[in-house]
């Protein structure tokens, strides 16, 4: 019975033990969750003020020198960001109204937002230039392969001539093992 006593409270106790762990595990997460979100509100917080001084720094307000050269590398970066942005509108023929900033194709004289009239982007002679140069490399890859070609051509002429020649002289030398054969037999 003593033993059974003594299983029992040991069980028992193993058990309180891991409830208390579990317990002080879900207690140690959920402060973690908090401290993390903690931080967030301090990283927000350090960008705001980032903002509001590179605010100043555009509205040409004094702002102390370590941090006017890292707005200065802000502000480049900002003008590589609005060129690349610029790229892929090309490369799309889209342009942006200058009004009320929509995307709009190309060739479209007004905005159909706002209706503000639009420069017109004339891209025909880049695109015939484009198309020139592209005729011109097509040109030169089909002079290329026919060149190859020709090539090709004279070494497979000359690889069966080869072929044949050396069938020619299998033929002469299989006929002279046979009549040599057929005078051992007769031997």
């Amino acid at each position: 019975m003593e033993f059974i006593k003594d299983f029992t409270r040991k069980v028992t106790d193993t058990a309180k033990f891991a409830a208390r762990k579990s317990s002080d595990m879900v207690e140690i997460t959920k402060l973690n969750f908090n401290i993390g979100t903690e931080e967030d509100k301090i990283k927000r917080a350090y960008a705001q003020m980032g903002e509001i001084v590179y605010r100043s720094f555009e509205n040409g307000e004094e702002v102390p020198a370590d941090l006017k050269a890292l707005c200065e590398k802000v502000a480049d970066m900002k003008k590589n960001i609005e060129q690349m942005k610029q790229q892929i509108l090309r490369i799309k023929s889209i342009k942006v109204c200058p009004s009320c900033k929509e995307e709009l194709p190309e060739e479209v004289a007004y905005c159909p937002k706002c209706g503000t009239k639009q420069e017109v982007v004339v891209r025909a002679s880049q695109e015939q230039k484009e198309e020139n140069n592209e005729q011109a490399k097509g040109e030169d890859e089909a002079q290329n392969n026919t060149e190859c070609s020709e090539e090709c051509n004279e070494k497979i002429d000359c690889a069966a001539e080869n072929s044949v020649e050396s069938l020619e002289e299998n033929k002469e030398e299989n006929s002279d093992n046979q009549c040599q054969t057929e005078e051992y037999e007769e031997k």
